[in-house]
């Protein structure tokens, strides 16, 4: 915490470069004693220092983060802007006139502690001179429905709390019209919660369109409409349509490997809190909709700026595929599996494509199921076609019917039936669709093993018994 052996000085103009030395000029002062801690700006001439402002009593007492804007116009009038979570809502913390230096060519700061504080000062983000004037208008990116007659609207930056809360700003049609409440979030002040007086109609497509919000430089928008539905997604809306696991030597696309998801439905889907897991390593998907029938890129923070000219674009931290295989399962927010790929390098079907530079594509995105027998390597000229139809699509209806491949005793009374292929979920739960002869009768429990559901574990009441043939 601050105090008076443990402060720091950010001299936002300097006659000197030796800021320990006497000076002319002005600092911000971090830290003091007691408890009432607060932003203070100061004026030095020489050894003497002047109070020109204080902001909140406490705001900085305990251990802090926080970002820090400081203007000054041509009057001598200062202004002490503070976001407390670092962030960039700035709120005016103190003002007050001084004229005494003018400006000065040094910039720095000193930091004063004791032994064990020595490594808890930390300052980014710096920048002094012209004041950098905000431009960019917000901009609309996503919606999400979050309950039966609540959406989020999600911007580009931080926007005015003034602005967000006219509701005359939002209309949807279907007859839903203007919320009867909005505002900006407490916490993510780029989120705008709206409540409208009638419920949301499940798998109905609403647009909304919104105008004249404006950010905290008062820069407006432009009108924007966007579509949103309150649609729980079922398995194989949206499928993993799109493998770049080795992107290198590059036959045309960026250097970076990527995955493709595909909404096959008509219905926009919202992908908040999803998880993409890449074997063990699990990816949470933030804000983001798949309008219907289009896609979205999943790649690392370095790749996106080289593949947002393909399409939508999510990134992380990091992001990297097998190149010899692994599974890939989709589930949505509630964990259910979604759509799942085990791909190894043979789906390339193709001994020179899959040493590098060309993707795996889904045929038939209608037939998710299809393993190995619907996907192949890509056929575009770049080596891959993210963010668009597959070079590969064409019809590939899966006829084969599923048979069992063996069956494993796994106890007494237990054992594990194994599929050729993907099952249906619901139907591996219906015990009745199980009878083992010699008196055992149905399962009285059934396990499902995803994201494949390859497989299906039985219990039974009686146990088998050594030498039986069932």
């Amino acid at each position: 915490s601050p105090s008076d052996n443990n402060n720091a000085r950010i001299y936002l103009v300097a006659d000197q470069s030796n800021i320990t030395e006497p000076l002319n000029g002005y600092f911000l002062k971090l830290g003091e004693g007691g408890s009432l801690d607060a932003i203070e700006l100061y004026r030095q001439s020489g050894t003497a220092t002047f109070l020109i402002c204080r902001g909140t009593d406490g705001l900085i007492a305990n251990s802090f983060t926080i970002r820090i804007k400081v203007l000054r116009n041509s009057a001598g009038m200062w202004s002490v802007y503070a976001d407390p979570s670092g962030g960039e809502d700035f709120q005016l913390q103190a003002s007050g006139e001084d004229t005494t230096w003018e400006s000065y060519n040094y910039f720095g700061i000193s930091c004063k502690y004791t032994s064990s504080n020595a490594t808890k000062f930390y300052f980014d983000d710096i920048y002094a001179g012209s004041q950098i004037v905000d431009v960019t208008k917000p901009q609309l990116t996503s919606t999400e429905v979050t309950g039966t007659d609540q959406v989020s609207l999600y911007f580009s930056e931080p926007i005015s709390e003034a602005s967000a809360s006219v509701t005359g700003n939002y209309m949807v049609d279907q007859g839903l019209g203007n919320p009867i409440a909005a505002g900006r979030d407490v916490i993510s002040t780029s989120t705008v919660r709206l409540l409208f007086s009638q419920p949301i109609a499940e798998g109905t497509v609403y647009n909304i369109t919104v105008t004249n919000v404006a950010d905290l430089a008062g820069n407006i928008m432009e009108t924007t409409t966007l579509p949103f539905a309150f649609y729980t997604a079922k398995p194989y809306d949206v499928v993993i349509n799109e493998i770049m696991a080795d992107p290198d030597p590059p036959v045309g696309l960026p250097n970076f490997e990527y995955a493709e998801l595909y909404n096959t439905s008509d219905l926009p889907v919202q992908l908040e809190n999803w998880v993409l897991s890449i074997g063990t390593t699990k990816k949470v998907l933030t804000n983001a909709t798949i309008a219907p029938h289009s896609y979205l890129i999943l790649t690392s923070d370095e790749a996106a700026p080289s593949l947002n000219a393909y399409g939508q674009v999510m990134d992380f931290s990091s992001f990297s595929l097998s190149n010899t295989g692994t599974t890939l399962a989709l589930r949505n927010a509630n964990g259910a599996v979604i759509h799942s790929v085990t791909y190894n390098d043979t789906w390339y079907r193709d001994n020179i494509k899959k040493n590098g530079g060309w993707s795996l594509e889904q045929i038939d995105p209608t037939n998710p199921c299809g393993g190995a027998n619907n996907w192949r390597a890509s056929n575009s000229q770049t080596g891959g076609s993210p963010g668009e139809i597959n070079s590969v699509n064409a019809p590939n209806v899966d006829q084969s019917i599923p048979s069992i491949e063996k069956i494993s005793i796994t106890g007494e009374s237990m054992v594990r039936v194994f599929f050729s292929e993907s099952m249906d979920s619901i139907s591996l739960m219906n015990p009745a669709r199980y009878l083992v002869d010699q008196g055992i009768g149905s399962p009285n429990s059934i396990v499902l093993f995803p994201p494949g559901y390859r497989s299906v574990g039985l219990a039974f009441d009686g146990i088998f018994n050594v030498g039986t043939i069932y």
